[in-house]
């Protein structure tokens, strides 16, 4: 992802330890974790955290993963998005927390107060 100097940035996960994942209006992908600060002295600014950190969604469909990563859906069940990895997935935890995982968002819809207007 590109950065702008004085840009702020929201740190979703740590990708290696030379690397973080975030976004940014609306741009989101990977960068060098050299260019970000908490302090405002180098590049841009980083917030930990994004302002509504986790929210929930229900599934969609049913989804088997061919990827180790990602995680099993069942149709209707609720997933708790602890986090954005991408525009094309989150990364989620069953309610149970057996099971956690790469979610795809199509497969989902968002949980807003309480309803998810299906």
């Amino acid at each position: 992802m590109d950065l702008q100097a004085g840009e702020i940035v929201t740190v979703t996960r740590k990708w290696s330890d030379t690397w973080y994942y975030g976004y940014t209006n609306e741009r989101v992908g990977r960068f060098p974790a050299k260019y970000v600060t908490d302090d405002l002295s180098r590049i841009v600014y980083v917030r930990k955290r994004p302002p509504y950190s986790r929210f929930y969604v229900r599934a969609r469909y049913d989804y088997t993963p061919a990827a180790e990563k990602r995680m099993t859906l069942i149709k209707n069940e609720i997933i708790e998005i602890l986090w954005i990895l991408s525009g094309n997935w989150y990364e989620g935890r069953s309610l149970d927390g057996k099971r956690k995982g790469s979610v795809p968002v199509t497969f989902v819809r968002e949980i807003r107060n309480g309803h998810d207007d299906w």
